[in-house]
């Protein structure tokens, strides 16, 4: 499934979308001048507005693809595990760390601030295992698993699975990555 070039980037868009809806929060576009009384309306609809999209882009690109994948018949389990343990304290991290960035490039102008938003999604998708971690996924429910199997191999699992104890296996898995799958 994520071997299609395209797949891999709009997995990486729907990931990298809390930081850029954060960017246009955040950042006054040029030439776009709006009446001071009008100011904290427009910001509080560039909120509602930027945030339900997406969260609806990521949702909607996750279902397409446990579609697609069901159809061809390319969803995967994971059974035999040796030991899990939850990455939430890991990747949050990550994501408060560029959300820093994202506030601290609306000093510059527009088109040094695009651009080094358009750098950071670049490095976002090149990123082995966390470029494909949507924060949004949390909101729909979905924990971040780091799951070792026999052999000794680790693997990244996104599931709505909440307590660890009692895992014996993951279903219906969709690969993102070599090491990386959602639970469908």
């Amino acid at each position: 499934m994520s071997s299609k070039w395209y797949v891999n980037w709009l997995l990486t868009f729907g990931s990298f979308s809390p930081i850029m809806a954060l960017f246009l929060l955040v950042f006054n576009v040029p030439y776009i001048q709006i009446p001071i009384r009008f100011v904290h309306w427009v910001f509080q609809i560039k909120i509602v507005v930027i945030s339900v999209s997406s969260l609806i882009y990521s949702t909607l690109l996750l279902k397409l693809l446990f579609l697609v994948a069901k159809q061809r018949g390319k969803l995967e389990s994971v059974g035999n595990i040796k030991r899990i343990r939850g990455l939430e304290s890991e990747i949050i991290p990550v994501f408060v760390g560029l959300f820093v960035i994202v506030l601290g490039i609306n000093y510059l102008n527009f088109k040094d601030s695009l651009s080094m938003l358009l750098l950071l999604m670049i490095v976002w998708h090149f990123w082995e295992k966390q470029g494909y971690y949507n924060i949004l996924w949390t909101v729909s429910g979905y924990h971040a698993y780091e799951v070792e199997v026999e052999g000794g191999v680790s693997v990244w699992i996104l599931s709505k699975k909440k307590d660890i104890r009692k895992i014996e296996s993951f279903e219906n898995l969709l690969r993102l990555k070599n090491n990386t799958f959602v639970e469908g």
